[in-house]
């Protein structure tokens, strides 16, 4: 038998130095934020609906307090003197 000199095999070297990562190359695509657009104008919506009702009930409240007045001829604060 004779001598078999130390060989360094390239390839089998360059794999065992590969570093493993923990962490993928390519970083995955973050999911996309949901539009509060609608909600908002939908939150709007229901506010200037609420206005307009609030308007409308005090009108109606007030044209009624006039009639009722008128009917009665009675005024709606009443005035007491001493």
């Amino acid at each position: 038998m004779g001598y078999i000199p130390p060989i360094r095999n390239e390839q089998l070297f360059q794999y065992g130095n590969r570093i493993p990562y923990d962490q993928p190359s390519i970083k995955p695509i973050s999911a996309v934020a949901k539009s509060k657009f609608h909600e908002v104008l939908n939150e709007q919506q229901k506010q200037i609906n609420h206005t307009i009702l609030k308007n409308e009930y005090n009108r109606r409240k007030f044209t009624n307090r006039k009639l009722i007045c008128e009917l009665t001829g009675k005024g709606y604060i009443i005035d007491a003197s001493v």
